[in-house]
């Protein structure tokens, strides 16, 4: 029987300017044949090369009466011509619109694959699939830009869900950006037992589509549809929560630091009843699938967050499965405080032990809170990305690491090894774009200690493993919540990197030429000639500048940080910008708030115990008096490794060192003051931190942490 995976449907893009991988299953050995067409361009093609082939029967390869054999020839050699030149000019639209056609045959498992002709961008195609009397239709299709939006939840949070969604949900509707989201699958079989109607086919961003939208993918596909003008496919393969391991073959990680999630998937599955914990697996599913049906009952998404929001101080009693699906809505956003995740998870406990109290035998003993299916290693590798493999598309964007600090040190080893397994199934090198982990506190009992070195990792990886770029999105996470509210700096960012890198267009770019985040790149120690200097400071916001006055030598030194992109360094003080023309973005009351939050949790104030006047200049920033050892050199990605290597703090030691000035001199930060032999610095080196230090494309500078 033919068939073809979920992923092509109607209303599908397909990339342009490659050539494009068709494949699916028919009954072993019958010959399939794959038709792409634009509709009018084809039939239009056809009715003129027919047209003159009907003339050339009647006048080139007949002899007209009354003329000459010498007239015939001539008659049929310029009618020979003209049905080559309408001929090659069809073939030549077929190849402009990637059109075409392919022929192939099911092997013996009924395994067939065809690769289709590259070509340009084109709307309103179809697709036939025929494999002996059977065929399949597809229409609305085009040919554009397809990029794979992988990870975990911050990269499948939705639309509906951004602080923006107003905004964008207002706009026309633009049928030239899709969006196709494969649905959550943990273990073979699942879609034919749990059928998800709600995923699997491709949307349009329009009003009542555009909620379930992947809002980075959205942001990100906005702005590629601004600056090349052809149509944008976003593949949605995510699912929140997950870690890398679960996305590669496992094979991969033996042998490497990253084999440490095997070892642990071992030992928590060592003694355990794999029938039993499959059938809780699906118990869960089912229970799951019950409630969702719930939720859709309800009249609109505005009703089912006023039952959140009455039940919000009612979270310690027995809400039920629905009203947690309901308070979720509310956790999405605008996010919950701290004593209300505490009595979230209270109640999150008690639902568990109630139904573990409903299930006899060894599944009541299974805590899949710890063990759930979709972690596996390699896991979602087989049940989702092989499914989505090889769609032909330009890139990926990936955002995801929350999950991995469990082995914080192998997430360079872990994810590398992922781009590379999955460079393998597309058989090409694919760009990664991905995202740096945003600054973040707490969540649901979660805290970010692990992420000063995750984001160490995720600098390794943007260095180490070619044609990957990596976004900053330092001014974008939040204290109490793992999910920053506004997705489109993040989506815009990696657009950046998606026009400058990619499609080697830089001058498309906000700022022409400048579309990466501001990096260490040296730094060095000089005598200071800057002795005394007066601040002039803007109201209401505390910001200090020096003016030059005096210039002497004091004695004392200058460490001067340089930065690669740094072009246009300066302080932002009202949060990031955005590459859209008609949003300015002020977020000051937000920030006001945030401040507020940190002044009531002392043991998370930002700046806490450093001097004023650098707490007040560069909040991110930290200086300490250290120690060195070659045992950290593989810590630092190579290209810092010249001279600048990062150290310990000396033992017990505590007490940041002052600085007594912080300037901004061309791409560099000064500092005066005077300093130890060894001085550590620290930038944005803490679970959650406030930037505000920016290049000219509004880009905040990336953590780093070096010794001078």
């Amino acid at each position: 029987m033919l068939h073809m995976p979920m992923i092509f449907g109607n209303g599908m893009v397909l990339q342009r300017q490659k050539e494009i991988a068709v494949w699916g299953t028919a009954e072993a050995g019958t010959e399939v044949t794959v038709t792409l067409s634009n509709a009018r361009e084809e039939a239009a093609g056809e009715a003129g090369l027919q047209k003159i082939e009907e003339f050339s029967r009647e006048t080139g390869f007949e002899k007209v009466e009354g003329s000459s054999e010498e007239a015939a020839v001539q008659n049929a050699e310029e009618a020979s011509r003209e049905v080559l030149l309408r001929k090659s000019e069809l073939e030549a639209g077929r190849k402009r619109y990637g059109t075409g056609q392919a022929h192939t045959r099911a092997d013996g498992q009924g395994v067939w694959r065809v690769t289709l002709p590259a070509g340009e961008a084109g709307r309103g195609l179809w697709m036939k699939v025929e494999a002996g009397r059977e065929q399949l239709v597809y229409s609305d299709i085009s040919i554009g830009e397809v990029w794979i939006a992988g990870g975990q939840s911050n990269m499948e949070y939705l639309l509906k869900y951004d602080a923006d969604k107003e905004l964008e949900l207002a706009r026309d509707a633009n049928p030239d950006i899709r969006f196709f989201d494969y649905p959550e699958v943990s273990y073979e079989g699942q879609i034919e037992e749990f059928p998800e109607p709600d995923y699997g086919f491709w949307r349009q961003a329009e009003a009542r589509q555009l909620p379930w939208f992947s809002a980075i993918g959205y942001y990100f596909a906005r702005i590629l549809y601004r600056k090349l003008d052809v149509p944008i496919g976003i593949v949605g393969c995510n699912w929140g929560g997950t870690p890398a391991c679960a996305w590669q073959d496992t094979e991969g990680l033996r042998g490497t630091e990253g084999e440490a999630w095997l070892i642990d998937y071992a030992k928590a599955t060592a003694d355990l009843d794999m029938e039993a914990y499959w059938r809780k697996v699906k118990e869960n599913l089912a229970q799951m699938k019950k409630t969702q049906n719930q939720v859709k009952q309800a009249e609109e998404l505005e009703q089912i967050r006023e039952v959140g929001q009455a039940r919000e101080t009612e979270l310690d009693r027995e809400a039920g499965q629905l009203e947690m699906a309901a308070v979720w809505e509310r956790v999405m956003y605008p996010g919950l405080s701290r004593g209300e995740q505490l009595q979230m998870m209270q109640q999150m406990e008690k639902m568990t032990a109630d139904t573990a109290d409903k299930i006899d035998g060894e599944a009541a003993k299974i805590d899949m809170m710890k063990l759930q299916p979709q972690n596996r290693p390699g896991g979602l590798y087989q049940t989702m990305l092989q499914k989505v493999a090889p769609f032909t598309a330009r890139g990926v964007i990936w955002y995801q690491g929350e999950s991995d600090e469990t082995h914080a040190e192998a997430y360079a080893t872990v994810f590398g090894r992922m781009i590379a397994d999955w460079r393998a199934l597309w058989q090409e090198e694919l760009p990664f774009l991905f995202v740096q982990l945003a600054p973040f506190g707490q969540w649901l009992g979660g805290t970010g200690v692990e992420y000063p070195e995750l984001r160490k990792q995720q600098e390794r990886v943007s260095q180490e493993v070619a044609h990957t770029w990596m976004a900053s999105i330092g001014d974008a996470g939040m204290l109490d919540d793992i999910h920053p509210k506004h997705k489109r700096p993040v989506g815009e960012r990696l657009a950046e990197l998606a026009l400058g890198h990619v499609y080697e267009r830089p001058e498309l770019c906000r700022v022409p030429g400048l579309c990466d985040a501001p990096e260490f790149e040296r730094a060095e120690r000089v005598p200071t000639t800057y002795s005394e200097s007066t601040y002039q400071r803007r109201e209401g916001i505390g910001e200090s500048y020096p003016k030059e006055t005096g210039i002497a030598n004091t004695g004392q030194e200058e460490i001067r940080i340089y930065f690669r992109y740094g072009e246009g360094l300066h302080l932002e003080t009202h949060g990031y910008t955005t590459a859209e023309p008609d949003i300015g973005y002020l977020r000051q009351e937000e920030q006001k708030q945030e401040k507020q939050k940190q002044e009531e949790l002392g043991e998370w104030s930002v700046g806490q115990g450093q001097p004023k006047a650098q707490a007040v200049l560069v909040p991110a920033l930290r200086l300490y008096q250290a120690v060195c050892g070659s045992d950290l050199q593989k810590s630092v990605p190579q290209k810092l490794q010249e001279g600048q290597l990062a150290c310990e703090r000396l033992s017990g030691e505590k007490a940041e060192i002052p600085v007594e000035e912080i300037q901004i001199q061309g791409n560099s930060l000064v500092l005066f003051g005077s300093f130890p032999e060894q001085v550590e610095i620290c930038f944005a080196w803490e679970p959650y931190y406030e930037v505000n230090v920016y290049n000219a494309a509004g880009i905040p500078v990336k953590p780093f942490r070096i010794r001078v």
